[in-house]
């Protein structure tokens, strides 16, 4: 085989890699689903630094990126999240979601901060960039998070927000997407 032969190789390789991956915004968001069943394949570092790379771009309320990202790999962490929450998909990795509330933008009116909403944002950016990278997640919601906070030993300022059980997802049909038209939720004022 010549060196040609396998540059062909190699980028027809990487070309169906990526074939059944979407194009553009609407077909990614169309593609996007949860996914609580995961192959036992690693999420590579570059992976997760390509996931977290789009992550950042994420906006939040005065550029403030209170997000903070952690990556539950250790078998202490996630004993501790084990502990802390009954929605457990056995992932090849668990990512919490904290903001930061040093950072946080609080509204002059009402004195409310952006924490939440800002990590709403950062956590949907996330779910589009595992998709986009050829993996899925689960996002949850219902854990102790004071419990987590205490057992991982984050500092006070430290607010979790979101668990995400993230992988390969085991090879399965795709579920039909079932959304109220977009009609429903909207009014002209």
């Amino acid at each position: 085989m010549t060196d040609n032969d396998k540059n062909t190789a190699i980028a027809d390789s990487v070309a169906d890699a990526t074939a059944s991956r979407p194009t553009s915004f609407a077909e990614l968001a169309r593609r996007r689903h949860t996914v609580r069943k995961f192959t036992a394949e690693s999420v590579t570092d570059e992976q997760l630094a390509a996931v977290l790379e789009t992550t950042s771009m994420a906006m939040t309320a005065a550029n403030r990126q209170p997000q903070r990202w952690f990556a539950i790999r250790s078998d202490a962490a996630r004993a501790a999240v084990e502990q802390c929450t009954t929605s457990l998909f056995d992932p090849p990795l668990y990512l919490l979601l904290a903001f930061d509330a040093d950072r946080v933008w609080r509204n002059r009116y009402d004195g409310h901060d952006s924490g939440e909403v800002d990590s709403a944002i950062a956590g949907t950016f996330l779910s589009f960039a595992l998709e986009e990278q050829g993996l899925a997640s689960c996002w949850i919601g219902s854990f102790d998070r004071a419990k987590l906070t205490k057992l991982l030993g984050l500092p006070d300022n430290l607010r979790p927000v979101a668990l995400f059980a993230v992988g390969h997802p085991v090879p399965a049909p795709e579920p039909p997407k079932i959304r109220n038209p977009w009609e429903n939720s909207f009014a002209t004022l």
